[in-house]
């Protein structure tokens, strides 16, 4: 476990050389660090050739937007990773469309945890409607984002067009 040791892009060449090349770990938990966009472009093109991360938390970073679009492009290409925690990063509607295209080219993530960003209606209205019977999604959290009544046509989409959807949290909102 590496969340809470206070991290930043510096350390991201020890750690993916660690984790990733030497030891080949099916889990990395870098939660509650301070890892930007340029730590995540490192780690990002490391996941583009990796086979055995399965489970990948960033939780608490300040990836922001670039970040996931960094790692967006190497998930497009990743076929491991089935769980990916991007809760509380300063991720808002802007990247909406680049997650949009990770749920329409990623055959493998299942788990996707985007709770306590700042995506709003906008954000979520191009995200239900990448949603189809092709990706394989199975649980998405999107819990304390700003999502108000004007997200529901929204949710109802990602419900509705994806059947395989085992669990959708939206806790926390003014719906």
């Amino acid at each position: 476990m590496l969340n809470n040791l206070r991290l930043n892009d510096f350390d991201m060449p020890f750690i993916i050389r660690q984790t990733l090349i030497i030891k080949q770990c099916s889990v990395l938990d870098l939660s509650n660090h301070f890892i930007e966009s340029t730590g995540i472009e490192l780690l990002s093109n490391a996941l583009r050739s990796n086979t055995s991360l399965k489970k990948l938390s960033l939780k608490g970073n300040q990836i922001g937007n670039k970040g996931v679009e960094y790692l967006v492009n190497a998930l497009i290409i990743n076929d491991t990773l089935e769980f990916l925690q991007l809760e509380t990063n300063n991720i808002d509607d802007s990247a909406a469309h680049l997650l949009a295209n990770l749920f329409r080219q990623n055959c493998t993530l299942k788990d996707l945890y985007l709770g306590y960003n700042l995506i709003g209606n906008q954000g979520i209205e191009i995200i239900g409607n990448s949603f189809d019977n092709k990706n394989t999604i199975e649980f998405l959290s999107l819990t304390g984002n700003k999502l108000d009544d004007k997200s529901i046509n929204s949710i109802y989409k990602i419900i509705n067009n994806k059947k395989r959807i085992i669990n959708l949290k939206v806790l926390k909102h003014f719906i």
